[in-house]
């Protein structure tokens, strides 16, 4: 079950990684994302409140694959509503990545190159992009979102429902509040607050290439 693209992105990484170990059998998207056609790559698509009329909660388990949307509580939301539902969520690991903490939570998702140091504690539902990197000792909460190769140092601590922005830095220590929003090439070097909003300068256009003395 996921959004397009992201689910998209872990259906190729399932059928070409492990092709053996999992059996899909289809997406699961609430009635009102319902493709027209009625597939998706090439499997079935069915509305979230039927699905156990066709899959039992006992022979069958979910991947929830949903982004950061409203700072995810959408997967959030989701994630309660399968879990009430009775059935199991699943957990993905690459197998380029290295993940050297057992102490993750049900429906984590890493993409490829991820490092997850020795004695950090993950919670449920988190989600890492490719070279993303959690540091020793850290603990990470319930339903983050951790961009492409954003930095996260040691004995730090991110409570929930947070976004870790592509290339951001969280120095060693920090502990970022709840809904947190580090934007990308952030460097976080003390604690944040619950609702804030991070973000670096933004680049600008200095001049014109035909202003400067560089030969192309």
């Amino acid at each position: 079950m996921g959004s397009l693209h992201l689910a998209e992105l872990l259906y190729s990484y399932l059928t070409s990684d492990s092709p053996e170990e999992y059996d899909i059998q289809g997406f699961v998207v609430e009635k009102n994302f319902l493709p027209k056609e009625g597939t998706f790559c090439g499997l079935s698509v069915y509305p979230l409140d039927c699905v156990a009329s066709k899959f039992s909660p006992y022979e069958f388990s979910i991947f929830v694959c949903i982004g950061y949307n409203n700072m995810n509580f959408v997967r959030q939301r989701i994630f309660e509503k399968i879990n009430k539902m009775g059935y199991p969520i699943l957990s993905y690991i690459h197998p380029s990545s290295m993940v050297l903490s057992n102490d993750y939570g049900v429906g984590t998702i890493v993409f490829p190159n991820v490092t997850i140091d020795k004695f950090s504690t993950i919670g449920k539902g988190n989600i890492f992009y490719p070279l993303s990197l959690l540091s020793h000792h850290s603990t990470v909460g319930d339903f983050n979102f951790f961009a492409v190769k954003c930095c996260v140092c040691g004995h730090v601590t991110i409570h929930n429902n947070c976004f870790i922005g592509a290339n951001s830095t969280i120095r060693n220590g920090v502990t970022v509040a709840d809904k947190t929003l580090v934007g990308a090439s952030s460097y976080i070097s003390k604690n944040t607050v619950e609702n804030g909003v991070y973000v670096p300068s933004r680049s600008a256009c200095l001049s014109d290439l035909s202003s400067l003395d560089i030969h192309l």
